[in-house]
């Protein structure tokens, strides 16, 4: 394992370190107090010492995970592992900072957050979105080579959790109510919403649900539509975000009752 910072640091792994499990790998640098450090899921895996050349703004000219086309073929140096997120800091995070930060998902509006990559694609694509309002934006150079790019994440990372619990329906009208409920898991929620349409996954509409905003206990969300349902069958599902990145509830659906039919048919009258 390596880290270089305009100064390296090495040590050798062990495969139970890192072979077929999911860690959490912090690489911290203070130029000023000239130390470098390897955190490995929040413990101290290696340091240095003596470390004190200064990352400026021209010492990084580009970042890579694993290495570019030109050192891969020099080096044959490749990233064979999954990744899940990563975050980049202009400050030196203390070991307090990452053991307290390592298991959530950021909200992308933390103080010295420079980038953060979430990597939550599931089609291939060749820009990775920063979820900062820094739009540092990436490239995915070899997304097109591989042939499974993308895969579920076993990472355990805390999230909320929202539920689409039911609708109510007036008979015959378009108007419903929809329910759902949201455990936030000491996170705040932003921008709740149901969204709904009449093709399940496609939802065209979309609705701010009451409470918009939700931190703390665990709340139950409602809000009522009305002048959408024209289908025999409609669905919907409870979504909220924090930062950029959006969470969803389950998908579930309502079915339209009908009002019944009169027929009026022509009527005759006896003559008196």
């Amino acid at each position: 394992m390596y880290f270089d910072a305009c100064d390296r640091i090495n040590r050798q792994a062990s495969p139970n370190e890192y072979k077929n499990i999911w860690n959490h790998w912090a690489f911290v640098k203070d130029s000023t107090k000239g130390t470098m450090y390897i955190y490995l899921n929040s413990i101290l895996w290696h340091s240095g010492d003596s470390k004190f050349n200064a990352i400026t703004g021209n010492s990084i000219e580009k970042f890579y995970i694993g290495t570019n086309a030109a050192l891969r073929a020099q080096y044959i140096l490749n990233y064979k592992g999954i990744v899940d997120e990563l975050r980049l800091w202009n400050t030196a995070r203390s070991q307090a900072d990452i053991q307290r930060n390592m298991n959530r998902i950021l909200y992308g509006t933390e103080t010295g957050l420079v980038a953060y990559y979430q990597f939550d694609h599931t089609t291939g694509t060749m820009i990775l979105k920063d979820q900062t309002n820094n739009n540092n934006d990436g490239t995915l150079e070899t997304i097109n080579t591989w042939s499974t790019p993308w895969v579920t994440s076993g990472a355990t990372l805390d999230q909320p959790t929202l539920t689409t619990i039911s609708a109510s329906q007036i008979s015959g009208r378009t108007n419903a109510t929809l329910t759902g409920s949201i455990n936030p898991n000491n996170y705040t929620l932003t921008d709740i919403r149901f969204e709904y349409g009449t093709t399940s996954g496609q939802y065209d509409h979309n609705t701010v649900a009451v409470p918009a905003m939700v931190s703390g206990a665990s709340l139950t969300i409602v809000k009522g539509v009305t002048g959408v349902i024209t289908q025999s069958k409609w669905y919907y599902r409870l979504t909220g975000k924090i930062g950029k990145l959006r969470f969803y509830g389950q998908e579930r659906t309502i079915d339209i009752i009908p009002l019944p039919i009169l027929t009026i048919r022509g009527a005759s009258q006896l003559n008196k």
